[in-house]
């Protein structure tokens, strides 16, 4: 089972991230956060395998999230989730830590496959 935590500051995002994850029978979400404050007691918790991003997070940069996550479950991969163009993020993501970035574009499939990698 992949434990996943939704990070966002859209109920609408989250809501939607929950709807689709939620027909992949080896995923289990454990958690959702609207900001930073939130977020680090799930990581922290629940040590997920994935934690899906949002690029504009309340509380910290998204670069500072990924690194904290880094620092703090070794076992979480971040995937950050983007509105806009990708590749005006996708060094510094990568540079921080984010093992893959994804823009609001990407098919569910491709979401399926990122989360199990």
């Amino acid at each position: 089972m992949i434990s996943i935590v939704i990070a966002s500051n859209q109920p609408v995002v989250r809501a939607g991230l929950q709807a689709l994850i939620s027909k992949f029978p080896d995923y289990k979400i454990v958690g959702e956060a609207e900001n930073f404050s939130d977020l680090k007691p799930l990581v922290s918790q629940f040590k997920p395998h994935i934690l899906l991003l949002g690029l504009r997070f309340p509380g910290s940069s998204s670069v500072r999230v990924v690194r904290w996550v880094r620092l703090h479950s070794r076992r979480t991969s971040t995937i950050v989730l983007v509105e806009q163009d990708l590749d005006a993020y996708l060094a510094t993501m990568i540079d921080a830590g984010a093992v893959g970035v994804l823009n609001s574009e990407t098919p569910a499939e491709t979401l399926e496959l990122s989360i199990s990698q």
